[in-house]
Formats: structure tokens, sequence, C-alpha cells
């Protein structure tokens, strides 16, 4: 059986991660065995110099423990988050020592910054880009994140990128072939939710008889948050039983329960699919961003798995989507509260569950399996 690192653009556990998600499917699959996932500590971005001086010698002299997770072994390194140019030294050394003593076969490796992958290796690399992370290049931090995946992609056996327009950018920019990954979602386990257990979330947060519109995002500024607001505010002038649930991190402090605004925060990964089947619409209003119309946002494919019509901004990804569930609408206030309105009164129809399952993770690693060609 051949091992496997799998390293993520980001590691958290208060959302769900496209890297944790495909290790789960290689483990239930028994694609590769063991399966190592590489985990640090991150702070906001608000930590302090001095907080951030702190969090750098924890990550040197005290690295998370050890755990196994639904067949991952989830392990930390002892690491560096700045200097950039030691960091990179750093903990491509430490890196390379874990590689060697475990005779890993394959690397999945999603850092953008962190965690350089040496280019005398006996394992084959695959580089998974997720977002276009380096911008515009304004600071000294996309500046060097720019720096790090280019010479990451230039190392790669293989390059898997989540969107079309990545794998175009990736042709562009670096000159190198991608093959499309995208993300997905455990699609039986938003599927599999009994009615009874919906009601009682409902009832939990006294939403019997409303209409509930659901963005569940992890809110950062690409989030549009003033935007839906305003869109809500316009909309509960006529349609007095709705209700706006913002779900996830980011999004707190925002709570108007006079107005029907309700912030539940994050949800843990394995409860969030009670989640998605507890709204009656999801959207997606998010800012019309180079950076957005690369991504592959998951939620639209997590929104149509539990059979929700989607109300979303014109991303390039969504578009090429093409569901019959998704409304897309301009980001302007008068037609997004009448297409509120209108999903309303619609109804899924039966022949749409097919949809996402191109979608499902377990078809997704049996995908990435045979673009790594493995049997």
């Amino acid at each position: 059986m051949k091992s496997i690192l799998i390293i993520p653009h980001f590691p958290s556990n208060k959302i769900k991660i496209r890297s944790f998600e495909l290790a789960k499917a290689f483990s239930k699959t028994k694609a590769f065995e063991p399966i190592f996932y590489l985990r640090w500590r991150t702070g906001p971005p608000s930590l302090s110099f001095s907080q951030r001086i702190k969090e750098n010698i924890l990550e040197l002299i005290s690295p998370l423990k050890n755990e196994n997770k639904e067949g991952v072994v989830t392990f930390s390194l002892s690491n560096l988050h700045r200097p950039f140019g030691l960091l990179e030294k750093y903990n491509g050394f430490q890196l390379k020592r874990f590689l060697k003593h475990h005779k890993i076969d394959y690397i999945i490796n999603a850092s953008h910054y962190m965690f350089p992958v040496p280019v005398k290796r006996s394992s084959i690399y695959i580089y998974d880009l997720v977002d276009l992370h380096w911008g515009i290049l304004e600071n000294k931090f996309q500046k060097h994140v720019f720096s790090f995946i280019s010479k990451e992609i230039s190392k790669a056996d293989k390059i898997i990128a989540c969107s079309k327009a990545l794998i175009s950018e990736v042709k562009k920019t670096f000159f190198r072939n991608a093959d499309f990954v995208p993300n997905g979602t455990d699609v039986e386990k938003i599927r599999s939710v009994e009615k009874r257990d919906v009601e009682k979330l409902r009832q939990k947060y006294n939403l019997s008889e409303k209409y509930v519109i659901g963005y569940i995002s992890n809110f950062g500024p690409w989030a549009n948050l003033e935007f839906i607001l305003e869109v809500f505010r316009e909309l509960k002038r006529t349609n007095e039983d709705a209700v706006l649930l913002l779900i996830g991190p980011g999004g707190e402090n925002l709570t108007d329960e006079g107005l029907g605004i309700f912030s539940i925060g994050p949800i843990s990964p394995n409860i969030i699919h009670l989640y998605f089947n507890m709204i009656d619409v999801g959207i997606l209003p998010s800012s019309l961003s180079k950076f957005r119309h690369m991504s592959f946002p998951i939620k639209i494919i997590e929104y149509s798995a539990a059979r929700k019509f989607v109300v979303s901004t014109p991303l390039d990804e969504v578009k090429r989507l093409n569901f019959p569930n998704i409304f897309l609408v301009a980001e302007d206030i008068n037609q997004w509260v009448e297409a509120l309105k209108q999903v309303k009164e619609k109804k899924w129809k039966k022949e749409w569950d097919k949809l996402v399952a191109p979608y499902d993770w377990s078809q997704i690693s049996n995908n990435l399996r045979d673009i790594i060609k493995i049997s």
C-alpha cells in the first residue's frame, strides 16, 4: 500500500477544508495507507507582533499532538511562521526529514507559503492550487506567496486546481498544465438527515413557520455582508416571516433579533450538514473580484446537495455549473429582493438530484487517483 502526505492551504477545525475532505475520502476507499495530514497553529490576522512571536515559539518547541481522525493521521512539525526567508529553510528541512523517515510515496501540497517540498525527493509531488492566493502583489506577503507558489509549481510532478479559471491562470502565468479537481461534499451525509432532526433544529432557533434564508460561509472580506444586510432589510418590508441566518466564523456580532437577523457563528463540520437542511434557501452574495471569480465556492455544492435553491452573484465558476436551482443575480439590492421572493415559491425537481453526483468527495477522490495514476 502506498503512503501519502496531505498539506492543506489552511488548517482549520471550524470549517470544512478541501484537503482534509480528500484525506477522509482516500481513507474510506483504502486508496492509501497510512494517510498523513499536516496541521499547525493559526491565529487571527489581528494578532499583535508580540502574540505572533509567542505563536512562533509555541510552534517551534511544542508541536500539536498526533491524532487519528477518521482513518487520517493528523500531526504537526516544529515550524516557523515568519520571517519568510527563514521559514522556508526551516520548515522545508523539517518536512524533508519527515518524508525521508516515513518513506512517503505521494505528497499533495496546498500550502501557499509555509511548507516547501524538497527538490530532491523520492515522493511523487502533486501541487494543489485552491485559490488565487497572491492577489495583485500589492504587499510583501503577496509577493512572497507568489514566489513560493511559482517555485512549488515548477517542482511539482502534477498540478491540480479546484476551478477552470485557476487552470487557465496556471497555464498563463506559470506555463504548466493543471488538472481539474473541484471542491465537493459528502452527498450521502447531507441527504441522510431525518425530517424530525431538521424540525428540532428549527424549533431550537424559533424558526418554525419562518422563511429561512441561510448564508453559510467563512466570512472574510469577500463575503459582502454589508450588501446582504441591506438586501434583507429591504426584503423584510414585504416579507415579515423572513429570517436571515449567518452561519460560520467571522459573522458574529451581527444579530438583530428585532429585524430577524441571527449570527450563529461557527458550527462544527461534524454537524454542519444539519444546518444546510434547516434553511429554505441558500445565498452566496460574494463580491465580484478576480479572487472570487477564480474560486470554486464549495457552499454552492452543499446547498444543492441539500436540495436547496440558491441565489448567487454571477461568479464565473458558479455560472459554469449551470445548475437549474441557482439564480444568478447582479449585485443590486432590488434584484436580489425580487429573486428571494421568487425562490420562496419554487419546488425542487427529483431529476436534479443527480446534479451533484460528480461533486461527491468519493467520486472526486477516485478521479484524483486516476490523475495521479494510482491503481
